[in-house]
Order: structure tokens, then C-alpha cells, then sequence
């Protein structure tokens, strides 16, 4: 299915506050329904002492071997989410032939910044370590996420103090809905952010130190050699995140010399952006795949 005239309807009315219940009550019954044949499920596979390192790993069934790889990490406001709601991103790219892999990670309050993204690195490197025995071409590693889980992608793909000596051998980005600027993603909800969700979940994470927001923005510190960065946000976004994906954008171009592929998608909001996956709405999932493929 694609996204009908009601369902556009229905988010749209929902505004651009992140609101997650009417969007999961959406599409919950679409989902229960989600195609999953042809694919293979590993699941609680630990790769760091904490319970909340574990991932699931999404192999084509019928795989060739040497298939691309996706990692790709939950949002949740660093709050909550789980690699279990990554299930339908899961499916929709193992089902095209692209090995998936879904990270869970440590939560704050518990966990401050930048503990989910040094749990990336260790996700990283257990899967350079170990998605061969999936049919996955560790030449070909590509990693992602949505909301905060970009950010987490981001943090790890775009900065060298979190990855390995030699690189993180990143085929390439592909960032969903994410949130690149600490100060203003603290600022949600306040001024001109005003339709944004109005939570203080940030500070649970990143802290209330000031001085630290600029170390802490992976926007202000991308420092890696040039690599390909797909970025994807919703028509229905709450303004904060339209505005971090901008300066995001901006920055990747003059740092890399060449701007990001880039998708603003119609139609949908923040939830939405991840609930669409493997629906047979291809709003997200069909310029995602061309660009893993183009890459690979």
C-alpha cells in the first residue's frame, strides 16, 4: 500500500509534535500484516557487557553471500525504544536482499552522552567481526538510524575519536529524522520551536553544562575523511529538526566539498518515518536501498 488520502489526513492533524501513540495506533494494524517471508531472524546476539548490548541480525534467506550491510539504531529520545521496533526496517531490507542489523543500546538517565555512542563503536565492531557468518560483505558496511538513533549514527560515522585507528571502513550514512545540534535540540519547544515536543528528555542525555553543547553536537565536529551521507526527513517534522537537518546538511557540504543526497518526504511526520517501513510505502525505504545500492 502507499500512503492513502486518509492516513495524510490523519498526520496531518496530529501537527508536528512528536506524538507517537495516534501514529503507532496507525499503523499497528498495517504492520501485524508486514510481509516477513524470505527472511532469516537472529535475535539477542550480545556484543558488550551490558543487558542492552544485544542486536538482532536480518538475513536474506536466499542470500548470495557478500550481501551489503545495514546497521541501523532505534530513536527513543535516548530515552526508550528497543531493537524490536526496528523489526519492520528489519524485514523491509533483508527482503531486498540487504543484510540488517538492529542494535539495542544503554538508555538514559542511566547512560550520559557519550555512552550510546560508544555502544555503537562496540556494535561496529562486533559486526566487522562477525557478519560474514550472516552473508554480510564487511567491505560493504553501511549504518543508519532514526531520530536519535541518527544522531548515534552520525556521532560514530562522522567523528574519529569514537572510531577504530584505521577508520570506520563506512560504506556509507543514511540518517532518518535526526537531531545534529545539542543547544538546539535543548531549545525544543521554546520560540520559534514552539509546535516541538515538549519534553526535557535531552537534558537527561547531553546534561545541562552549556559549555559542553558544542563538543557534544556531531554537526560542529565532523572530522572524517569524505564519505557518502544519505539524509531523509519528514514534510510534518517539528521545526527544530527541519532546522538541525539544514545546518546537518549545510555543514556535510563544506565539509566533505559535496552536499549529501537528500529526500523531504511528503505526507509523513517523525513516527511516521519509521512506521511506513515495510508497508509497501516506499517513501523512505526505495531512496534508502537506491542509495546502499549505488554504493555497493
Amino acid at each position: 500500500m502507499s500512503l492513502t488520502e486518509e492516513m495524510v489526513a490523519k498526520i496531518r492533524s496530529l501537527g508536528r509534535a512528536i506524538n507517537p501513540p495516534p501514529v503507532f495506533e496507525l499503523y499497528a494494524p498495517i504492520l501485524a500484516k508486514q510481509p516477513k517471508d524470505g527472511v532469516t531472524v537472529t535475535s539477542d546476539l550480545r556484543y558488550g557487557p551490558h543487558e542492552r548490548n544485544v542486536l538482532d541480525v536480518y538475513a536474506p534467506a536466499k542470500g548470495a553471500g557478500k550481501a551489503p550491510v545495514l546497521v541501523f539504531f532505534h530513536g527513543g529520545a535516548w530515552h526508550v525504544g528497543d531493537k524490536i521496533d526496528m523489526e519492520n526496517v528489519g524485514y523491509c531490507f533483508a527482503r531486498a536482499g540487504i543484510v540488517t542489523v538492529a542494535p539495542s543500546y544503554r538508555l538514559a538517565p542511566e547512560a550520559k552522552w557519550p555512552a550510546c555512542t560508544e555502544d555503537a563503536a562496540a556494535a561496529m565492531n562486533w559486526v566487522r567481526g562477525h557478519i560474514a557468518e550472516y552473508g554480510g560483505n564487511t567491505d560493504r558496511i553501511f549504518l543508519g538510524g532514526h531520530s536519535a538513533g541518527a544522531q548515534i549514527a552520525a556521532d560514530y560515522g562522522l567523528r574519529k575519536r569514537f572510531q577504530p585507528a584505521g577508520g570506520a571502513g563506512l560504506a556509507g550514512l543514511l540518517l532518518l529524522g535526526g537531531v545534529y545540534d545539542v543547544e538546539l535540540e535543548t531549545m525544543a519547544a521554546k520560540g520559534a520551536f514552539a509546535e516541538s515536543d515538549p519534553t526535557d528528555f535531552d537534558h537527561g542525555y547531553f546534561g545541562t553544562d552549556k559549555s559542553r553543547y558544542r563538543e557534544q553536537s556531531v554537526a560542529m565536529n565532523i572530522d572524517v575523511p569524505k564519505l557518502p551521507v544519505f539524509m531523509a526527513y519528514a514534510e510534518r517534522e517539528p521545526v527544530h529538526i527541519h532546522v538541525q537537518n539544514g545546518e546537518m546538511f549545510a555543514n556535510i557540504a563544506r565539509a566533505f566539498g559535496e552536499a549529501p543526497a537528500l529526500e523531504i518526504v511528503e505526507g509523513h511526520n517523525h513516527i511516521s518515518t519509521i512506521q511506513c517501513l515495510n508497508t509497501g510505502d516506499e517513501s523512505f525505504s526505495r531512496p534508502m536501498e537506491a542509495f546502499i545500492r549505488s554504493h555497493s
